[in-house]
């Protein structure tokens, strides 16, 4: 007979290791007889295991570990059984400080596998702690989450802290240490400090620990199973030296007292504080010697040429974090390698590393160029006028109506009124600005600005607008007060807009993962936390609409910051609601807010815009040039790949065209200039002058941003000679999009009225690069394709100056477990985020099919063994739903990932579109389909005479029927009687204004004229 196996507190009584300098544990699991653990209100804790312990199988869960036993963690090979252990939260972990410790060993999984492996986990109804190893596209990695477990505008808002595991080997037993407390949180692997952040939201309480998590069968692959060993809670949080001496105290690390295994330097870094000429040469010493005593470092300058050393010092740091400030003046200039070591007590080198260093003559050769800042108005565009008389600035396509108002008064996009009256500034609930005085102060073909200036109760109100040739609209807006200690209530700016100008919104928000309804689609109530997010946000309809956009918010006055922007719909028009001030304030200074707006769509769509064809091999096509150098991103002729000039020659020969990839915030680091100028081009987070993908030399990149004007300067200068040089005029930018910053170096981050510190939406910066590059290209290479990539992200200020935009990489979880977008796609999200006509630009999407299917598919392997060209004929119904979405709604489509276009290119040269091609899209008024069930959708293309229907039918039933408006179709300048599906040749019968041809549920039909 089986005996049930009772945990009894008295057998763990003693057990525990003692050796150590460090604060000590409140808890401590130590695995030795069971699952009990050392510590809690009790003085002993029980644990509930996964599965049902018996005497006869707890031998099976407890296993040799670091000391004494070990515990078995992660899940059967078929998922069913969960091995962690279940403890309570409450006087054990705290939310507020504390540490997690464990030991941690792979037992039948390789770390480089595309699975989660789950080692500790507490949660709480607003709180959520993970330590995982995760897969990732740049390698595996170990992950601290810690944070809410809420959302905040459909965001987490939890903080994730990883680190490089990829050495890591089966077998191997490794230490971390998780810590947290006053915002900020560590993560520590074999006592080396891996990855320290500040985290803005700490959680709530925790109501339960899982050694091994939670559910550990319930996650993505196959979690396989591991051993953990002397799990430690703490109430504290622990500092890298407790750290140290807690790993050393197992005498399992060398820090325990070997004193010949090399050490050297880590993460050897320049940053140079310009301002005050310092140079602070930085790394990370993460091991002690054996009596616990830090190595001394020794820093040399040495001149490149002439080997000779012009600087050297010598300094102990106790914190891992090395840093010697030095005097600029002292260092000559020219190149140099910068050499550190590190030396024993007995004088021996334990290690060192080594920087190329330049210190140039100032300004650099690249600073304060003009490239790209001629005043011109670059094609499409049309030059910009300025009315005194109705006080309007008019540029493409769209007037800008102020009369005598702050605000203007109307916008009109093409041929549609925006607004229905004048955009309202209210102060304490009554309109100000109006009766303003504006003056024109500078008006050429490229830019109009103008000055308004008008009072209200307590205030002199003065805007200062500029305006550019594409439409966008830069204002600060100032109240200054009048008298002392003026009390505010509420200070709201209102855009009114008419019901037929706002069916849509998108608020650009990115889903990478799972895809999540809601923040973009129909017009709706929606709020908006400006402070969290980028700060941007479309209204429009089908043809047109407006961005709002904003980089700082320093003299907002929020009670309620998640309302800071409001869609609010209302019943004869809807609103895009900014509120300043939502508190009583007193006010004795001049508050200034400042934002800008854009109308659109931003430019003409190029008449043969259909013809852009990427991967076409018929002498229309082009496609990217994944990289000219052996350097991510780097435009450095040095860098350049040996087999640049055949790769370039085969690309040219089998695609017509070539666009040269480049990257937007993520630069190479490896230019002469970055470790010099690291510091002011960062964008933080991540730390300045730090690198993303650090385990693949070709893929290492530096986050920066362009606030500063010599990072543009520089980028400009580069990318101009290597144009000149290699004659590449068609380009590919990556992460295009505006991002949020914080390094104060360059003036980046701001302190709210809450005196908290946020981050700014470098979008000025950014968009001022992304124009240079356009008039640098245009007027070398009038003809030059321009591509910028950043999925998600229509911010029409930055992709005003491209002549593609691509779109795509969203939704990867759900459509690699889904295996289709038939759970994604939805008309009206489709309609508000990835058209080309509202926005102006041709919009490109990239499909995610084999990706997604090959990291997220809940099926192992489904990518490799499936999902390949020889199989997709399997997957057609999948792939034509995807297709249809894209054909309906007029969306360019990069045949990739499983997707081909051929057939689709054949019918539209069938068709002979030429550019003159009218397209009626489905949800407009004058389609002669309608638009009565919401996702049968049927768009129309018209050209001399002849017709093409497109039919997508994403309901869950055939439809055989598909009745029209004969009147319509007279308008559009055709008749409709003799069709034949493009796809088979097949006759479509057209029967007393009917279409009488099934289309399958969740598939499309492409019908021609006969």
């Amino acid at each position: 007979m089986k005996t049930k196996f009772f945990m009894a507190a008295a057998a763990v009584i003693g057990s525990a290791v003692s050796l150590w300098a460090a604060p000590a544990a409140s808890f401590h699991c130590e695995f030795n007889q069971d699952f009990h653990a050392l510590g809690g209100p009790g003085g002993s804790t029980p644990g509930k295991h996964g599965q049902e312990m018996l005497w006869e199988t707890l031998a099976a869960y407890l296993r040799p570990g670091v000391v004494g036993n070990a515990a078995l963690i992660g899940a059967s090979e078929d998922k069913s059984q969960p091995f962690n252990i279940i403890y309570p939260a409450k006087n054990i972990i705290s939310n507020k400080s504390g540490a997690v410790a464990f030991w941690v060993q792979a037992l039948d999984w390789d770390v480089t596998d595309k699975s989660y492996h789950v080692f500790f986990r507490a949660q709480g109804r607003d709180a959520d702690m993970i330590i995982y190893k995760v897969p990732n596209s740049y390698g595996p990695i170990l992950r601290f989450l810690i944070g809410p477990r809420r959302k905040e505008n459909n965001r987490n808002i939890w903080s994730e802290l990883s680190a490089d595991v990829s050495k890591w080997k089966r077998g191997e037993w490794h230490f971390i240490v998780a810590t947290w407390g006053d915002n900020k949180a560590a993560l520590y692997i074999d006592g080396i400090l891996a990855r320290e952040k500040n985290i803005p939201h700490m959680p709530g309480e925790f109501t339960q620990i899982g050694v091994g998590g939670l559910l550990p069968h319930k996650w993505s692959g196959h979690p396989g199973t591991s051993l953990i060993d002397e799990v430690m809670i703490y109430s504290m949080m622990l500092n890298p030296k407790d750290v140290r001496e807690r790993y050393s105290s197992y005498g399992r690390g060398f820090v325990g007292g070997d004193d010949t295994t090399p050490v050297a330097p880590e993460r050897l870094v320049t940053l140079v504080d310009i301002k005050k000429q310092i140079i602070n040469v930085q790394f990370n010493v993460n091991r002690s010697q054996g009596d616990g005593t830090p190595f001394e470092a020794l820093v040399e300058f040495t001149g490149a040429e002439n080997g000779k050393v012009v600087f050297s010092k010598r300094f102990v740091s106790e914190k891992p974090l090395y840093i010697l400030p030095i005097d600029e003046k002292i260092i000559p200039f020219g190149n140099y390698k910068i050499k550190v070591s590190l030396y024993r007590k007995n004088g021996n080198v334990a290690g060192s590393a080594e920087m190329d260093f330049r210190r140039a003559q100032r300004p650099e050769v690249w600073e304060n160029n003009n490239i790209g800042k001629q005043d011109i108005v670059p094609v499409p565009w049309t030059p910009m006028q300025w009315n005194a008389k109705s006080n309007t600035i008019s540029c493409w396509n769209r007037d800008y109506r102020f009369g005598n108002s702050i605000m203007p008064e109307n916008i009109i996009s093409g041929k549609e009124e925006l607004f229905t009256s004048p955009v309202r500034l209210l102060l304490d609930g009554k309109a100000v600005g109006g009766n303003a005085v504006i003056t024109g102060k500078k008006a050429t073909p490229s830019a109009v600005d103008i000055s308004a200036s008008a009072s209200a109760p307590g205030f002199d109100i003065k805007s200062e607008v500029h305006a550019e040739f594409d439409g966008f609209l830069w204002f600060d807006i100032t109240f200054t007060p009048t008298a002392k200690n003026v009390k505010v209530k509420s200070l709201i700016l209102d855009f009114p807009f008419r019901k037929e100008t706002s069916t849509l919104f998108n608020s650009m928000t990115k889903y990478y993962l799972d895809y999540k309804p809601g923040s973009y689609g129909l017009f709706q109530a929606y709020n908006m936390d400006l402070y969290r997010v980028p700060r941007v946000m479309f209204v429009g309809n089908d043809n047109c609409g407006f961005e709002w956009v904003c980089e700082t918010m320093p003299d907002w006055y929020n009670n309620k910051p998640q309302q800071s922007l409001q869609l609010i719909p209302g019943k004869n028009e809807n609103l895009l609601r900014l509120n300043f001030i939502d508190k009583n304030i007193t006010v004795d200074r001049p508050l200034t807010f400042s934002f800008g707006i854009q109308a659109t769509p931003v430019r003409p769509l190029a008449k043969k815009w259909r013809h852009l064809r990427a991967g076409s091999k018929k002498g229309d096509g082009f496609h990217p040039f994944w990289e000219a150098t052996n350097r991510h991103s780097s435009l450095n002729p040095a860098h350049l790949r040996p087999d640049y000039e055949k790769d370039l020659a085969r690309i040219r020969k089998i695609y017509g065209r070539e666009l040269l990839y480049l990257a937007g915030f993520t630069n190479n680091p490896y230019y002469p200039e970055w470790p010099y100028w690291c510091l002011t081009w960062s964008k933080t987070q991540p730390d300045a002058g730090f690198y993303g993908a650090i385990n693949q030399p070709r893929s290492i990149f530096a986050w920066n941003c362009p606030v500063p004007e010599t990072q543009r300067d520089w980028y400009l200068y580069y990318l101009d000679n290597f144009m000149k040089k290699y004659g590449h005029k068609d380009l590919y930018f990556d992460n295009q999009d505006a991002q949020l910053c914080s390094n104060s170096v360059h003036g980046c981050g701001f302190k709210g009225s809450d005196g908290n510190v946020w981050p700014t939406y470098n979008l000025r910066a950014t968009r001022d690069l992304t124009k240079r590059i356009y008039i640098l290209q245009k007027s070398q290479f009038p003809d030059a394709l321009i591509m910028r990539h950043m999925s998600s992200k229509a911010v029409t200020p930055t992709i005003s100056f491209a002549d593609l935009w691509i779109d795509g990489e969203l939704y990867c979880k759900t459509v690699g477990v889904d295996e289709d977008y038939k759970n994604v796609f939805d008309p009206d999200m489709i309609r508000a985020c990835f058209r080309s006509v509202n926005y102006g630009v041709p919009n490109y999407f990239i499909p995610q099919f084999q990706r997604a299917i090959r990291y997220h598919s809940p099926i192992p392997n489904r990518y490799f063994k499936d999902w390949t060209h020889k199989h997709l004929h399997l997957y057609q119904d999948k792939l034509r739903h995807f297709t249809g979405y894209m054909l309906v709604n007029d969306v360019l489509v990069w045949p990739v990932m499983g997707i081909s276009y051929d057939k689709v290119w054949e019918i539209f040269d069938e068709f002979k579109f030429d550019g003159n091609e009218k397209f009626v899209f489905y949800a407009d008024p004058a389609s002669p389909f309608g638009y009565k069930e919401r996702l049968l959708m049927v768009s129309t293309f018209v050209l001399d005479g002849r017709v093409m229907i497109i039919v997508m039918n994403d309901t869950k039933e055939p439809v055989s029927e598909i009745s029209f408006d004969p009147e319509k179709f007279k308008a559009l300048g055709v008749t409709v009687s003799a069709l034949k599906d493009a796809e088979s040749g097949s006759d479509v019968p057209v029967e007393n204004n009917s279409i009488r041809y099934t289309v399958p549920a969740r598939d499309y039909r492409i019908f021609v004229t006969k």
